[in-house]
């Protein structure tokens, strides 16, 4: 499951002219799972969502596909936009991380951990109530959606910022090599003109 995927069902596509099929380029990403735990209440069960998710999603993407998948599902408890906000089981703290954040770009996040969690802040539930909860009991009695072979996201935008991002860094790249050009060719200006005030002083 934590192979590189290619992003397919968005990104794949055939149909060329005159009977020529064509088919795009797919976009491979890194991927792996994420675990994310939420509860309506003290009284009802632990929920445990598990998601597959790629180096496009942020914080803001999980967020709404947990509301998503809590929204669909008959014996979940909770009403409204059920998670408010996200914040780590791993590290010291339990503050929520921003919606713009990317989960590759998370301190402590590991994409090759298929146990790490996020828990999700309700209006109920808050970080208080997660962190005394002893995460060493194991799931027995949680009630456990497995989504991690169920790939989603790809009309969400997430590879527009993607390529975006990509964009950027190639403008950065060109602006470097003709600052680099420019130099070059200073240095050689600067060079000859420092061989002709040489002759010149030779004569």
């Amino acid at each position: 499951i934590n192979a590189e995927y290619g992003v397919t069902g968005c990104e794949m596509g055939c149909g060329g002219q005159d009977g020529e099929d064509e088919t795009e380029q797919v976009v491979v990403r890194n991927s792996g799972i994420i675990n994310v735990y939420v509860a309506a209440d003290c009284d009802s069960p632990n929920f445990r969502i598990v998601l597959w998710a790629n180096e496009c999603h942020s914080i803001g993407h999980i967020r709404r596909r947990v509301n998503e998948v809590l929204s669909a599902f008959d014996d979940w408890d909770g009403d409204g936009e059920f998670c408010v906000g996200l914040a780590p089981v791993w590290g010291d703290g339990w503050d929520c991380f921003c919606d713009d954040d990317k989960l590759w770009e998370l301190g402590g996040w590991d994409c090759n951990d298929n146990q790490q969690a996020l828990i999700a802040i309700t209006e109920s539930c808050d970080a208080g109530y997660w962190g005394e909860y002893d995460y060493g009991c194991g799931f027995d009695d949680w009630v456990t959606i497995d989504l991690a072979e169920e790939e989603w996201g790809c009309d969400w935008g997430c590879d527009d910022a993607v390529e975006d991002q990509e964009i950027e860094e190639e403008a950065c790249e060109i602006e470097e090599e003709e600052a680099c050009e420019i130099e070059e060719e200073a240095c050689e200006i600067d060079e000859i003109e420092a061989e002709d005030d040489c002759d010149d002083d030779c004569e």
